[in-house]
């Protein structure tokens, strides 16, 4: 199990695994399909627009295996800011093309397309996922705005290393992108329930079910 800020739900749980699954298609192909590595690179790029700056398609086509598999581990594995990183745009990307798929369908077909594992979802909202999971999205922050801050401003801030090194397009040495098990009380876990997602709903996260059933 990757860890995240809190619990995740099974419909996010599937979710992930369907995005981290199409990435790795997706890179698997541009590799075979591009001899030139920078050709490929560019290509990469293109489809995860912020991955592509600090990763080479292989290294990221290593880490994504590895995320994958240990999804499937009883056992948290902690996540850095190259993990991060990654796993922002490969979930931007999936995101964007299933909801795009279904706004140009209809009826069975609108059906079919908008099913990800064993939930039918017409729409996935990509910020919501991001507010709910991650810690934050320091990695996101531009150079010039890193650079403005200082050491002292980015103590500050509690931002680490790697976060300083990923805005100033620094790639990540292969230690720093091995995942490790994490041993801290609050490990993350899958609910069975989920308070983001009902019978009904048809958008995840959807904020008027998990309003509906919080309501005090």
């Amino acid at each position: 199990m990757l860890r995240f800020q809190g619990n995740i739900d099974k419909v996010f749980d599937a979710i992930l695994r369907a995005s981290i699954a199409m990435a790795i298609d997706q890179i698997e192909s541009t590799i075979t399909s591009y001899a030139d590595v920078k050709e490929a690179a560019k290509v990469f790029k293109n489809m995860y627009p912020y991955a592509g700056k600090i990763y080479i398609p292989r290294r990221a086509l290593e880490v994504l295996r590895d995320m994958l598999e240990c999804q499937n581990r009883a056992e948290t594995y902690f996540l850095n800011n190259y993990h991060y990183l990654l796993l922002y745009d490969v979930l931007e990307w999936l995101c964007d093309f299933h909801n795009d798929q279904i706004a140009g369908a209809k009826g069975k077909s609108k059906r079919n397309l908008s099913k990800i594992g064993e939930f039918y979802i017409r729409e996935i909202d990509f910020d919501g996922i991001i507010s709910v999971y991650f810690f934050d999205t320091d990695f996101l922050m531009n150079q010039e705005l890193m650079l403005r801050l200082g050491t002292d401003g980015r103590q500050y801030l509690g931002m680490n290393d790697e976060t300083f090194s990923i805005t100033t397009g620094l790639s990540p040495h292969p230690e720093e992108l091995g995942l490790k098990i994490y041993t801290g009380d609050d490990a993350t876990r899958v609910s069975e329930e989920s308070d983001l997602f009902g019978p009904k709903s048809r958008r995840y996260p959807d904020w008027s079910y998990y309003n509906k059933i919080h309501k005090s």
